[in-house]
């Protein structure tokens, strides 16, 4: 599922475990050996013993996705945030069920780069984090603009009540 030429390569699957301990990871699928129309996944495992299966599913919507970050909220919804290189945006995804098969959203961060990134190893990256309190999770998004005409580190959190970002 990577890109064949090494100096095309790109970062492109993200990790971590839920709450109760069930691993899952977001990732770029890249097996048409190109970054366009290239597929936005999420996969997690049946349990947490080594033995039990992953089951994969597709991220619709998702156009162009690389760097890809995977984090987890308080009931163990995933949550995946990416950059796409078709039109140069950030975005913030999700779905309802910590499986994946429930109904995916899309939310766009507030910062656009500064233009396209230059060449590799330069990329405009994502990572994501949770920022608790009362014991409910804010997606925290801190993407790294690597524009040629600008860079910088951007960071914003996520409300998720009324579906707005706010400067962290």
């Amino acid at each position: 599922i990577q890109l064949a030429a090494a100096t095309s390569q790109v970062k492109s699957n993200s990790m971590a475990t839920s709450k109760t301990g069930i691993p899952g990871i977001a990732y770029v699928d890249y097996s048409i050996r190109a970054i366009a129309s290239a597929k936005l996944k999420y996969a997690v495992q049946n349990s947490a013993t080594d033995a039990s299966q992953w089951n994969s599913v597709f991220v619709p919507g998702t156009i162009n996705p690389v760097y890809s970050s995977l984090a987890y909220d308080e009931s163990d919804r995933p949550w995946i945030g990416y950059f796409d290189t078709s039109n140069n945006r950030f975005y913030l995804v999700t779905n309802t069920q910590a499986d994946g098969g429930g109904s995916w959203s899309s939310y766009e961060y507030p910062g656009t780069p500064a233009g396209a990134p230059g060449a590799l190893p330069m990329a405009n990256q994502v990572g994501l984090a949770m920022l608790y309190s009362g014991g409910v999770a804010s997606p925290v998004m801190a993407v790294l603009d690597n524009a040629v005409t600008g860079r910088g580190l951007k960071v914003a959190i996520f409300n998720r009540s009324t579906l707005t970002w706010s400067s962290a």
